[in-house]
């Protein structure tokens, strides 16, 4: 099975990711994970007059790289078959996009990521995922 593990740098993504690697190991069937960071560039739409895009994109590219690496170190002790995808886009619809891509079996996510305040006031990515995958969604505390 292909368990997809969004992880944003929080304490409870890489909590999600841990969780993950003990399940992949413990099936019977051959598993793998696929782990994915999504930025939202939306919200620096108002400094496109100051810095180009392709500035804006590297940036976030470079901190999704930043965000990977412990994620990069666990999977490289824990011989389950992973890969790694960087996206930049709207956070929940490119996770379940990707979900829908990549065939996952199952998406394993932690409660709560790096962005309480807006979670407040617009949702979870969590809860907006858990409600509108396909796959089966997995929520660790």
């Amino acid at each position: 099975m292909k368990i997809l593990v969004p992880v944003d740098g929080s304490q409870n993504s890489f909590k999600a990711l841990k969780y993950a690697v003990n399940l992949a190991k413990g099936l019977t069937a051959k598993s793998s994970i696929v782990v994915i960071t999504v930025h939202d560039d939306s919200s620096f739409n108002y400094i496109n007059q100051f810095v180009t895009y392709e500035d804006i994109k590297n940036f976030l590219i470079e901190t999704s790289q930043k965000e990977l690496k412990p994620a990069q170190k666990l999977l490289a002790k824990s011989d389950v078959p992973h890969s790694f995808i960087i996206e930049i886009g709207n956070v929940s619809d490119t996770i379940l996009s990707v979900a829908d891509k990549e065939k996952v079996g199952m998406i394993v996510i932690g409660s709560k990521g790096r962005s309480e305040v807006s979670d407040i006031l617009l949702g979870s990515v969590a809860h907006r995922i858990t409600h509108k995958a396909k796959q089966p969604v997995l929520v660790v505390k």
